[in-house]
């Protein structure tokens, strides 16, 4: 009785191991052991448990034109690239990254005849090697080939997600492609605009109230609410407000053109220069009507201007006054405004998306529209023919010669 009680028991445990193994595995993406692909029929290959209950095949001495490696089940793979490495026996390995736009997915291999060791690994979409299954085997005569391979097809470079409320935009140097950005700090790239990182997993002392790029579109800054600067890409990093108490929270950002430094301004008027960008003046300290909700640097770098919510503009520097909407009724506050490089004026977008052009064309406007979310921003094209203002829900409206990329809807 006590040996059949024993036999009981050790059945009752092992069924219990399988099960807590299925439960775990559930979770888990396999990355099948890179297998040859052979002549039909098929040659049985010896197998080894491998990793997570991979199954490890070593099909040695068997006729193939080469190998397929193979996921499944895992959904975290992009954008980081899943990896297979081969090579013949005391030779050097190559690596092979394999983009694919599912959870299960295929890559075929051809090598020439000889005798290969490598691996293949399972990457989680942070960079980690979660399952790592060694396969050593021969590829015989090249006459002989199986069914067609399974191909996996390169997705997009990864271009970020932004999330809602979107609180700004910047075009890249072509003027075919633009960024948005949410206050958490996430960013999505667009048309030719390329994604550099962002903040969305960082925990932030402040919102994201503003984006600008580099000269050359390789990089961009995130501003945060008490004046803290986040650089990606080739921007530099040449200063912040992030540890000083401000008077007034920051609302916007420039760039100069070398993209050696920059500027922002904060609601009441106050300018803090980083960088080779310089002071040329502020209203910090001057009575406004409105707060200042916005700012733009001349071709130079030599000025800039600041817009009101009222249309008010103040113009240092170099920068020419060429009007404003200050004292003027206004249907909604102005949340933003962007230079012509080309005329050196200046548009002022409102919060309806209705626009305001000052020694610059008019291209359009979505003032007599009725809008799901309202306007937040606007950049200008390099040309001066066009302009594009965002959303806060990231939709995007294009005017001229702006073409339309995509929007964070």
């Amino acid at each position: 009785m006590q040996w059949k009680a024993f036999k009981q028991a050790i059945l009752m445990i092992a069924t219990a191991l399988i099960a807590l193994f299925m439960i775990i595995s559930s979770g888990i993406g396999f990355a099948q052991a890179a297998t040859p692909r052979t002549e039909t029929p098929n040659p049985a290959c010896g197998g080894a448990q491998g990793l997570n209950g991979d199954l490890l095949e070593t099909c040695a001495n068997k006729w193939t034109d080469g190998l397929t490696a193979a996921w499944s089940g895992y959904v975290g793979y992009a954008p980081t690239p899943q990896v297979v490495q081969y090579g013949p026996i005391g030779g050097p390995q190559t690596t092979v990254n394999v983009y694919c736009n599912g959870p299960s997915y295929a890559v075929f291999i051809p090598l020439t005849p000889g005798e290969y060791v490598g691996s293949v690994t399972l990457v989680s979409g942070v960079g980690q090697g979660v399952q790592h299954v060694n396969f050593d085997f021969i590829v015989g005569p090249q006459n002989q080939h199986a069914a067609p391979p399974v191909s996996c097809v390169a997705p997009p470079p990864y271009q970020g997600r932004v999330n809602k409320p979107v609180v700004g935009m910047a075009s890249t140097p072509t003027g075919g492609g633009y960024w948005l950005a949410g206050t958490d700090g996430s960013v999505q790239s667009f048309g030719d605009a390329k994604f550099f990182g962002d903040l969305s997993t960082n925990t932030l002392n402040a919102p994201i109230v503003s984006l600008a790029s580099s000269f050359d579109g390789k990089g961009y800054w995130l501003l945060g609410q008490d004046g803290g600067v986040f650089s990606f890409g080739d921007a530099g990093f040449y200063g912040s407000t992030g540890g000083i108490r401000l008077n007034k929270p920051v609302e916007a950002m420039a760039s100069t053109p070398d993209g050696k430094g920059y500027w922002f301004v904060a609601s009441d008027g106050g300018i803090f220069a980083f960088g080779d960008a310089r002071f040329f003046g502020s209203m910090g300290g001057s009575p406004l009507n409105k707060p200042v909700v916005g700012m733009t640097p001349t071709t130079t770098g030599n000025g800039y201007w600041l817009v009101a919510s009222d249309g008010g503009i103040f113009a240092f520097g170099d920068a020419r006054f060429f009007g404003s909407m200050g004292g003027s009724p206004l249907n909604k506050p102005v949340v933003g405004m962007t230079t012509n490089p080309v005329t050196g004026g200046y548009w002022l977008v409102a919060s309806d998306g209705g626009i305001f052009a000052f020694n610059t064309p008019f291209y359009g406007s979505t003032g007599n529209l009725t809008l799901v979310q309202p306007i937040v921003g606007m950049t200008s094209k390099f040309d001066g023919k066009g302009y594009w203002f965002v959303a806060s829900d990231g939709g995007i409206f294009a005017f001229g010669d702006a073409g339309f990329y995509g929007s964070g809807v």
